[in-house]
């Protein structure tokens, strides 16, 4: 066994003497005295903590409301955001439609697991390719690579392979049955 000398011990006493622990507590150091009761004053005192500060969260909008808010309220601002959105092309975060339609970004999160039964990433990625569904019929000479980009999709092969999972097709036989009229949406 290792042993201490005096000097470590009575160190060793007052880094313990200096932390907040709650009393009684009686610290026996093997081999030498245990904490002496005149200096038990000493870890009674609290010793004051140097101020933290902690980093506050960037927030570059208003607070959001911190009242009760419905799902039907929580659906009108999303809504209402995604009418004022032209594209896609700006990758949006939960943080980001949190921060424009006024809402916490647990109430985004619940809304979409209860209301929406899907998850945000899931969710953007249809009302993606939904524009890029109007985009298709609007200008059908347009590249798909085009629509794609405009659609915030940075690869096509990437745009090809989520729009045939939500469609059941690709974009160009999508295009085709729709234009020829044999499609129904």
């Amino acid at each position: 066994m290792a042993r201490i000398s005096p000097a470590d011990a009575e160190s060793a006493r007052n880094r313990i003497r200096q932390c907040n622990l709650p009393r009684p507590l009686t610290i026996f150091f093997f081999g030498f005295d245990p904490v002496r009761p005149e200096e038990e004053h000493l870890a009674a005192e609290p010793t004051p903590a140097p101020p933290q500060e902690s980093p506050e969260p960037k927030r570059r909008g208003p607070k959001p409301e911190s009242r009760r808010i419905s799902y039907d309220e929580i659906r009108q601002r999303v809504e209402s955001w995604v009418e004022a959105k032209e594209d896609f092309m700006d990758e949006v975060s939960l943080e980001d439609l949190a921060q424009q339609t006024n809402l916490y970004k647990t109430h985004l999160l619940k809304y979409f697991r209860h209301c929406e039964h899907k998850d945000f990433r899931y969710w953007k990625m249809e009302k993606k390719i939904g524009l890029a569904r109007s985009l298709l019929l609007d200008d059908s000479e347009r590249a798909i690579a085009d629509i794609a980009v405009r659609c915030g999709f940075n690869n096509v092969a990437n745009f090809f392979r989520q729009f045939k999972r939500v469609t059941g097709c690709t974009p160009t036989q999508w295009r085709e049955r729709r234009l020829s009229g044999d499609g129904q949406d």
